[in-house]
């Protein structure tokens, strides 16, 4: 069953670039309770898809040898919907970011494009044909939220909000740390935090989180498996519980029970 491309500027799918395919889909199908589906290889390796409620939920691949050699750590990156990925790619230039990935050409599902903003975090553009189908949003094991974690938030609110049309609304988190809100057409979309230096040594990236029946019990799970917290569960009022966990091979995701979820 096909689906209507993705509206431009939202998040239209999420994926894992890592080490070893099999330990991660192990470790995330027993987290999320997600169906491994293997694609048959294409001109390159292998690629995973994570099914759940009867559609996509994620994909995975395994990072190149040019990725390892370059120190790349494991990572999930964010796809945001584009109508047209050669002006896009374009922007992103134009805008002070880099192509890390050219536009690249899938059969019957559309054009993808690796690149980063000026503060080198990595994301993807996606030009949808249109085709496959998605799990339902909302229900435990989905995408749930993106939020780029910056060193320089000024510069990075410009950049998106000039190449995707974002409107940007800035206010305090319950910490007093200034919290950024995108939107898209009246639809809150992502979200953007300063790094804070008592976090340690992260790098400027776009974190994922994925719906969850429990915080608590998810983060259980995930340190039973080998997986490490770096933020304990946490209320954030009017919003839900979240956690933000790292994955036995070192990529950064989080979890959240929304506020009033079934």
């Amino acid at each position: 069953m096909a689906h209507a491309p993705d509206e431009p500027g939202t998040v239209s799918w999420v994926e894992l670039g890592t080490h070893h395919l099999p330990d991660a889909a192990d470790f995330y199908a027993s987290l999320f309770g997600w169906a491994v589906e293997e694609l048959p290889p294409g001109q390159q390796d292998l690629y995973t898809i994570f099914n759940i409620g009867g559609g996509s939920a994620a994909g995975m691949y395994e990072q190149s040898t040019e990725e390892r050699e370059q120190a790349r750590a494991p990572l999930w990156v964010t796809y945001f919907a584009v109508a047209d990925i050669d002006d896009a790619v374009q922007r992103v230039q134009s805008l002070g970011g880099r192509v890390e990935v050219w536009p690249t050409e899938m059969p019957e599902l559309g054009k993808w494009a690796l690149v980063s903003d000026p503060s080198g975090a990595v994301f993807a553009l996606w030009q949808s044909y249109g085709h496959g189908t998605r799990a339902p949003e909302g229900q435990a094991g989905t995408f749930a939220w993106a939020e780029l974690e910056t060193d320089q938030p000024d510069k990075a609110r410009m950049f998106y909000t000039q190449l995707f049309g974002w409107e940007a609304q800035t206010g305090d988190t319950s910490e007093g740390i200034p919290y950024t809100s995108f939107w898209e057409n009246g639809r809150m979309v992502a979200g953007m935090m300063p790094i804070q230096q008592s976090w340690g040594n992260v790098q400027p990236g776009w974190l994922v989180y994925f719906h969850t029946h429990d915080a608590d019990a998810g983060v259980s799970a995930a340190t039973d498996m080998g997986g490490k917290v770096l933020q304990e569960p946490r209320d954030i009022p009017g919003v839900g519980r979240f956690s933000i966990l790292r994955d036995p091979q070192g990529a950064l995701f989080a979890i959240i029970r929304r506020a009033g979820a079934a």
